[in-house]
């Protein structure tokens, strides 16, 4: 099944013989494992709002809590969604290629 992994490489010993052995293994194509929160800065000079707007419509509810920042003008603007997404590399990907929208993890929250 392709996909996109994020994966640990060790290397197992014994008897002068050595071979890698895989560890921890992720799917990030279809799942990001843990629950993790991500901060969305959205600059509205740069923004396709109806874009936007069907993006987060759209997406799969799940256990992830996105908050915003909304930059208008010289204000900041900070909203928390109620809703939760299903956030997955695919959704990363999408988000972030929208003009306008910079997603950083939010560490503090997660």
């Amino acid at each position: 099944h392709n996909g996109v992994y994020n994966f640990k490489i060790s290397t197992q010993v014994k008897d002068n013989n050595s071979r890698f052995i895989i560890n921890n293994i992720k799917d990030l194509h279809n799942k990001i494992n843990l629950v993790q929160n991500y901060l969305i800065k959205l600059d509205t000079k740069d923004l396709n709002i109806k874009r936007v707007n069907n993006f987060f419509k759209n997406c799969e509810e799940g256990n992830s809590k996105l908050s915003f920042i909304i930059k208008f003008n010289d204000y900041e603007i900070f909203v928390e969604s109620k809703k939760k997404f299903d956030i997955d590399y695919e959704f990363l990907n999408k988000a972030s290629n929208i003009k306008g929208i910079l997603i950083n993890k939010d560490n503090k929250n997660s």
